[in-house]
């Protein structure tokens, strides 16, 4: 956070912000939340963020848990717990995934997943270390390439790493292979991930693939949250005289998951 900037800019620079994920994002917020004086502000400034960012389901539980709290002291309070546990979270649910993935689903030489998850990153990785022959293939995720930008960076801990084009990511789910994704938000009967989550789902199920979502504890939406979570919609995007529809996000059927994973182990 830039300390520098007064706390109304801060609060736009983060809404503004289309680069950074939402975890990154929440921790700003959080941040950011943490310099105001008093409780009625920082309920004004939790309000603005959910207004901005109605669709990152961390500062989405963030801010409900801010505007439930009764005095400046519990705000507060409330948001230095929020920054230590995401903090800490990544870690752990690296160590949750390894173990769940070596109990459960043993006969396994390949992972595929999509975008660019920091936590999907840290689950392979611990993983590599266990298993020194694992292959990677990922989908580049358009339009951003966050995909291309994961291989890239699983290249330093697993030998083999592949990209492949998006809508060929399900040539490569078969016996032997987990779908491995992240998820943006998860809800009581649904999750939201980066496009093609939702394709990549049904392919493995039909495959009998095991499909498992790793994510914090942060990006499930508490009850009180959930009615303030807003799915992005595709946009409509006019090139060279042609109308796109900039599809980025799906909304996932938990029944198509075999399992979700947080820090504090497999989510009920």
């Amino acid at each position: 956070m830039d300390t520098r900037l007064g706390l109304d800019e801060e609060i736009k620079r983060i809404g503004s912000d289309e680069e950074k994920g939402a975890t990154e994002l929440a921790m700003l917020s959080a941040l950011a939340l943490n310099r105001c004086k008093t409780l009625e502000e920082m309920r004004v400034n939790a309000d603005t963020l959910l207004y901005l960012k109605p669709m990152m389901a961390p500062i989405v539980n963030l801010a409900a848990g801010v505007k439930a709290c009764s005095s400046l002291a519990d705000a507060q309070r409330f948001v230095r717990n929020f920054m230590r546990s995401m903090q800490e979270g990544q870690d752990k649910v690296a160590t949750q995934f390894v173990s769940t993935i070596l109990k459960k689903h043993p006969q396994f030489d390949a992972v595929v997943t999509v975008s660019a998850s920091r936590v999907v990153e840290g689950c392979i990785g611990k993983l590599s270390e266990r298993q020194k022959s694992l292959k990677v293939v990922v989908a580049e995720s358009r339009p951003k390439m966050e995909g291309t930008a994961l291989a890239k960076r699983l290249r330093a801990r697993v030998k083999d790493v592949y990209i492949t084009w998006d809508a060929s990511i399900f040539a490569f789910v078969r016996r032997g292979v987990i779908a491995l994704v992240g998820a943006d938000a998860v809800l009581k009967d649904s999750l939201v991930n980066k496009a093609p989550t939702l394709a990549l789902c049904i392919v493995a199920k039909a495959n009998r693939v095991p499909v498992l979502v790793v994510t914090t504890s942060h990006k499930v939406l508490e009850p009180k949250a959930e009615p303030l979570f807003v799915l992005p919609k595709p946009r409509q995007i006019e090139h060279e005289g042609v109308s796109i529809l900039d599809h980025q996000f799906d909304l996932v059927p938990r029944s198509l998951v075999d399992c979700i994973i947080t820090e504090n182990g497999i989510l009920g």
